[in-house]
Parts: structure tokens; sequence; C-alpha cells
């Protein structure tokens, strides 16, 4: 059944010429659980909206998702480990998150968000200077 109804969507799968990461760091955990989990499933969707409707310049495009946990220290690691994969292209964090100067002193690009608006705000800027 799947697969006639795969068969029947009439479009090809993209040719992905490689991937281009979106890292997002946010406290799923804690008083602000809530609005993260609203950041995290927006930013999703856009992604995979874009990845619809064939990525950006021929990049499938992929959401790292991490807990800060509330901490400081968590979030300075989590940009830490975002930044050391090259992929990364971007790092979405709260505008208040300890997070933001280890993004930008490993050469990535932050983008403080703080609310789901902020998010697909964000990531369309990011698309449009991944266009040709």
């Amino acid at each position: 059944m799947l697969i006639g109804l795969l068969a029947g969507c009439g479009t090809a799968a993209p040719r992905w010429r490689g991937v281009a990461k979106i890292g997002l760091i946010q406290s799923f955990h804690g008083a602000d659980a809530p609005s993260a989990m609203a950041v995290h499933t927006t930013v999703r969707q856009r992604l995979i909206d874009a990845n619809l409707a064939g990525g950006a310049a021929g990049l499938r495009l992929e959401l790292v998702s991490l807990d800060d946990e509330s901490s400081p220290r968590i979030a300075i690691d989590r940009a830490t480990e975002l930044t050391l994969d090259p992929r990364v292209i971007a790092v979405l964090a709260p505008s208040a998150s300890l997070a933001a100067p280890a993004i930008v002193h490993r050469g990535v690009r932050h983008v403080a968000v703080d609310s789901p608006a902020a998010a697909v705000a964000a990531i369309d800027r990011i698309l449009a200077e991944l266009a040709p």
C-alpha cells in the first residue's frame, strides 16, 4: 500500500549535493521546556518544508537539536559539540544563552532565537543566504 502511495506522488527525490546542518540549543528541561519545544518544532517543520522544496542550493538540511538542561556550562559544551562538525552552518540559541561566545569563537554563525517566529525568520535568512 505504501509503495503504491509513494509511486503515485509523481515527484522524484531530489539529488542532494551534500548536507548543511542547523544546530539548535534550547532548554528542554525546566521552566522553559514548553517554549523550547515550540521553537524546536517550528524549526524542524521549516527545514522539512525547505527539503521538500529542494533544500537550499542542492543541500539537504538537517536539524541537530541539543538540550542545555538549563545549565550555562552545558550550553557552552553543546555549542562546542556543534561547532566541531564542519557541516554545521549556524547555531540557533536563546539571546541570553552563554553558548553564543563559544559558537562565534569557533567561526560558526550564532543566531539568537527566543520564539518560534524569530526561529522562522532566522531559518528564512539562512536559506536566502544559501540560495545561488
